[in-house]
């Protein structure tokens, strides 16, 4: 059996952690990226509610880490997490991943150059582009392209991360 692109390309995230822990970041980064690679790897080739759970799970575990390292306080990731997981049941995972990206987005940016700030905002944008792109693909029946396009977004988002933690 042969594994569609956008399972087997959440390996960008476990090569994320390991290049980020290589260039000096904390294990925990490390930790959380592979998480984030493991779980949404689950997600992607189970395709049932309880792998979609883990995807989405990993990404909060992988970025309530960019929070804590971009703020310098441990403690605050973990805030966070909390309260993603609240918004998660007030509202939908979603929005609770949007916000722990742009807490993690801004602090990145109160402790970086404009620049380098914008540069991140690009790359997510682009990845968060090719995601919804491959969402709206599937409305055409378009599996190839959806998955050309979602497989994207790992890229994107793995290239993102990364730079949040090594720049």
């Amino acid at each position: 059996m042969v594994l569609k692109a956008q399972v087997w390309t959440n390996a960008f995230y476990i090569i994320a952690g390991l290049l980020c822990y290589y260039m000096g970041a904390p294990v925990y980064i490390m930790y959380a990226f592979i998480t984030l690679g493991i779980l949404s790897w689950l997600g992607h080739y189970t395709t049932d509610r309880t792998g979609w759970l883990a995807d989405h799970y990993g990404m909060y575990i992988a970025f309530s880490a960019i929070v804590s390292y971009t703020s310098g306080e441990p403690f605050l990731g973990i805030v966070a997490m909390a309260c993603a997981f609240i918004i998660n049941f007030a509202v939908n995972m979603y929005v609770a991943i949007g916000f722990l990206y742009a807490l993690g987005f801004i602090l990145f940016g109160v402790n970086h150059s404009i620049m380098y700030t914008l540069y991140i905002g690009i790359i997510f944008a682009l990845g968060l582009l090719m995601q919804r792109l491959g969402d709206h693909s599937l409305k055409d029946k378009d599996y190839s392209l959806h998955t050309i396009l979602h497989s994207s977004w790992h890229l994107f988002t793995a290239i993102g991360m990364s730079l949040m933690v090594l720049l």
